[in-house]
C-alpha cells in the first residue's frame, strides 16, 4: 500500500512538473521579438546617433580632401589609377556601414544611407570642380579653346577612372544596405541619382578631352579657311598639309588616352570627337570664300584621309571600332561630302541633288553652298525662296526651282 502511494504521488510529481515546464516554455519570449522590443526603446534617440555618424563622415571627408594631391601612377590598369580619397571615402563609409547594420534597425540604416549619399554628393561636385572649364565661343562652328599639357591630360583621365570607381562602387553599396534591410524600407533604397552624379563627371571630362583636341586642331582648321580653293588648276597627288596636321595631332592623342582610359571610354571619346569635330569641320568649309570644282575636288580627297584616321582611331586607342561607330563616322562624315557634291553639282542637276539629299534627311545651308558656287546675289535669293518653298511643300518647290533652273528652253540663270 505504500508503495503504491508513493508511486502515485510520484506520478503526480512528474506530471506536475512537466505541466509547469510547458507553462514555462509556453510563457517565454521570442528572442527576437525581444530584441527589437528593447531596440525600439531607443528609436526617438536614434536622430542622434545618425547626426554624429553624419558628422564623422563630414569630418573624415574634409580631411580626405585637404589631404588629396590630385595625382595617381603614370602607370599600371586605367581603373586602378583613382584618386586616394575616393578609395578612402568609401572605406569610411563601408565602417559606417557595419555600424549601423549591427543595430539591426531598418529605420536607422534607411537615414544612413541619405547621409551616405549626401557626402558622396559633396564628393562628386568637388571632383567636377577639378575639372578645367571649357570656353565654348558663341560661333558654333569654331572650336572651343582649351589647353592641355601632358600632365593636366593625365589628371582628367584620372578624373574619368575615379567617377567610375564612384559610380560602380555606389551601385555595390547600396545592393548592401537593401540586402541588409528585411523590411519595406529595403524597396525605398535607390542611390542611381548618385551614380549618375558621377557618370556626369564622366561626362564632362570626356568633353574637357574632346575640346583639347579640337583645340589642338584648330589652327589647322584656319590655315584650310585661308587657302584660295577657287584659284586651283589641278588636284595634289598627297592630302593637303593641313589635313595631315589634324590626322597627325589625332594620332598622337589616342596612344596617350588608350594608356590612360578604359576601352570603354576610349570609344566614348571617340563617338563624342566625331560628333563634334565634323560639324566643325563643315563650318570651316562654309567660311572659305569661294570653292571651284578642283578646289572642291582637292577638299574631298582631304575628307577622305579624315574619314580613314576617324576610323582608325579606336584601334590606336588600345580599343576595337565597332559597327556601330563605323556607322557613326559614314555618317557624320557624309554630311561634308554631300556639301562638296553640291559645290560641285551643275545647275541644271541641282534640283534633283537638292532633293535627294532632302529626302535622305542631311541638313544643309543652301545659300552658303550657292555663294561658294559664286552664284550672284539676286539669283542666291531667288533659289533660297524655292528652296524655302519646297520645304513647305515640295511639289510646288519643286516645279518652281526647276522653272529658275531652265528659263528659256534649258538656259539657266546661274553663272559660273
Amino acid at each position: 500500500g505504500e508503495g503504491g502511494g508513493e508511486g502515485e504521488g510520484g506520478g503526480e510529481g512528474e506530471g506536475g512538473g512537466e505541466g509547469g515546464g510547458a507553462a514555462a516554455r509556453a510563457q517565454a519570449p521570442d528572442p527576437a521579438a525581444l530584441l527589437g522590443s528593447i531596440s525600439s526603446c531607443f528609436d526617438s534617440y536614434m536622430s542622434i546617433y545618425v547626426s554624429l555618424e553624419d558628422k564623422q563622415i563630414g569630418e573624415a571627408l574634409a580631411k580626405l580632401l585637404e589631404g588629396e594631391t590630385w595625382q595617381v601612377a603614370a602607370a599600371g590598369r586605367p581603373d586602378g589609377r583613382v584618386f586616394t580619397s575616393s578609395k578612402e571615402l568609401f572605406i569610411a563609409l563601408k565602417r559606417s556601414f557595419k555600424r549601423g547594420t549591427a543595430l539591426q534597425m531598418d529605420a536607422v540604416l534607411f537615414e544612413l544611407q541619405r547621409v551616405w549619399g549626401k557626402h558622396l554628393r559633396a564628393y562628386a561636385k568637388r571632383v567636377q570642380e577639378k575639372l578645367a572649364a571649357v570656353g565654348q565661343p558663341a560661333e558654333m562652328t569654331i572650336a572651343p579653346s582649351l589647353s592641355l599639357d601632358a600632365a593636366q591630360q593625365h589628371f582628367v583621365c584620372a578624373v574619368v577612372n575615379t567617377s567610375k570607381y564612384c559610380s560602380e562602387t555606389t551601385g555595390q553599396l547600396e545592393e548592401s544596405i537593401v540586402k541588409a534591410m528585411e523590411g519595406e524600407h529595403g524597396g525605398k533604397v535607390d542611390m542611381s541619382p548618385i551614380q549618375e552624379e558621377f557618370q556626369a563627371v564622366v561626362t564632362s571630362g570626356m568633353k574637357v578631352l574632346v575640346a583639347a583636341l579640337e583645340s589642338r586642331i584648330a589652327p589647322s582648321l584656319s590655315a584650310m579657311a585661308k587657302i584660295k580653293w577657287d584659284a586651283m588648276e589641278e588636284l595634289g597627288e598627297d592630302t593637303s598639309p593641313y589635313m595631315l596636321e589634324v590626322a597627325a595631332k589625332a594620332r598622337e592623342m589616342m596612344p596617350q588616352l588608350g594608356e590612360a582610359l578604359l576601352p570603354l571610354y576610349v570609344k566614348f571619346f571617340c563617338d563624342k570627337f566625331v560628333q563634334s569635330f565634323v560639324p566643325r569641320l563643315i563650318g570651316s568649309i562654309y567660311r572659305c570664300k569661294r570653292i571651284g570644282e578642283v578646289g572642291a575636288q582637292q577638299m574631298q580627297a582631304d575628307v577622305g584621309t579624315l574619314k580613314a584616321t576617324l576610323l582608325e582611331l579606336p584601334t590606336l586607342g588600345q580599343a576595337s571600332a565597332t559597327a556601330m561607330y563605323t556607322k557613326l563616322v559614314t555618317k557624320e562624315v557624309a554630311a561634308a561630302e554631300q556639301v562638296l557634291k553640291l559645290v560641285q553639282t551643275p545647275e541644271d542637276m541641282l534640283e534633283e541633288t537638292v532633293q535627294e539629299m532632302d529626302r535622305n534627311g542631311i541638313s544643309i545651308d543652301l545659300q552658303k553652298i550657292l555663294e561658294l558656287k559664286g552664284l550672284k546675289k539676286a539669283d542666291t535669293e531667288r533659289l533660297i525662296e524655292a528652296y524655302n518653298l519646297m520645304q513647305s511643300s515640295a511639289s510646288e518647290g519643286g516645279k518652281k526651282i526647276k522653272k529658275m533652273l531652265n528659263l528659256a528652253g534649258g538656259q539657266s540663270l546661274l553663272n559660273f
